[in-house]
């Protein structure tokens, strides 16, 4: 019900009306995210940051910005909150002609959408745009911009059996922007990994993480499914620029060819097969749906790997893969038999 009337007084006026004119153009999930940007708040709100909306991906001053702008509802934290958005990494300077160019179509088509659906308070002549209206779409071509390199999916964990934990997916339902999210770079060897509670992105960490290590996240590509030349191409390619994480660097090999051990200190096999048994538990207690017990055992194995050698290694690859699994599972939850979405930390 909150998500249906915060629908209602916002965005949904200016959306459900011309949806099937903004999918017709071909739009993608990211120009119709563009677009939800702006009609979640007023022209007035808009209006009111204008004079601190200058392209600036290295600001750090945002939070220390005085704002002091009332609208009924509208706290300074949304206004910061669209600041942070905003002056994410979108590379305008490094655009090519004709990616402007098609971006500025995109642009000026859901201006005229907009337009239509009386976004703005003053009408004005069909042919031409006012300087409120050109503002607005400016906008929405830098919200293209910066999607294409900072939004992050929205998933639900869609599970086939409540005894079990498979089958399972993660669904994809949509795309949003977290700002704070953007700022953690890309590993093919992740050491982090997130899942959704509703709209609330989450983040947990998947190994032991050192004082003053990186703490990384993954775009999409990880070592051990993709070689490297087919991650750089497609990471170049969606996000422009060429990864140079460890595994790259060192051109780490595919899942199965990853059976050599390197050792920390001593060579130390008795340990490691010890260890085996710890994993083959979480294993069995993620196999009958006891996501906390796997989480405990699985963490602990990867914790006491850890200690006795250095990535890559098969075993290690597929207990950080459970581990994602079981974090997924902590997340809103979709089940088959019921198609009802369940967490209790979900506010409804």
């Amino acid at each position: 019900v909150a998500c249906r009337d915060q629908a209602c007084n916002s965005f949904h006026k200016y959306e459900c009306q011309v949806q099937d004119l903004i999918l017709g153009l071909g739009s993608s999930a990211l120009a119709r995210l563009a677009y939800r940007i702006v009609t979640s708040q007023s022209l007035k709100f808009f209006n009111n940051i204008k004079h601190h909306l200058n392209v600036d991906e290295k600001r750090s001053e945002i939070e220390a910005l005085a704002l002091h702008y009332s609208i009924p509802g509208v706290p300074k934290s949304t206004y910061l909150s669209y600041l942070r958005l905003f002056n994410l990494v979108g590379l305008d300077s490094k655009r090519w002609q004709e990616d402007l160019f098609n971006r500025a179509l995109m642009s000026v088509c859901l201006l005229k959408i907009l337009k239509h659906a009386q976004y703005f308070p003053n009408k004005s002549d069909q042919d031409s745009f006012t300087s409120d209206e050109v503002f607005i779409g400016s906008l929405m071509m830098r919200h293209m911009n910066v999607l294409q390199f900072n939004a992050h999916e929205v998933y639900e964990f869609f599970r086939g059996d409540r005894a079990r934990m498979k089958p399972f997916k993660n669904n994809l339902i949509g795309v949003g922007v977290y700002p704070q999210a953007s700022y953690f770079n890309h590993s093919c060897n992740p050491v982090t990994t997130r899942f959704n509670i509703g709209k609330k992105l989450i983040l947990k960490s998947l190994t032991p993480l050192q004082p003053g290590q990186e703490v990384s996240e993954n775009y999409g590509q990880v070592f051990y499914f993709k070689s490297k030349a087919d991650r750089q191409k497609e990471l170049s390619g969606r996000y422009w620029f060429n990864c140079e994480c460890k595994a790259c660097k060192e051109d780490w090999p595919l899942l199965k060819e990853n059976t050599k051990v390197s050792w920390k200190g001593e060579e130390n096999e008795s340990a490691l097969d010890d260890l085996k048994t710890i994993f083959d538990c979480g294993s069995d207690f993620m196999e009958h749906g006891q996501g906390k017990d796997a989480i405990e055992s699985l963490t602990e194995y990867i914790n006491e790997v850890y200690t006795l050698v250095d990535p890559p290694l098969e075993t290690v690859i597929r207990a950080e893969d459970k581990l994602r699994t079981c974090f997924n599972d902590m997340g809103t939850v979709l089940f088959q038999d019921t198609a009802l979405k369940t967490n209790p930390q979900e506010k409804r």
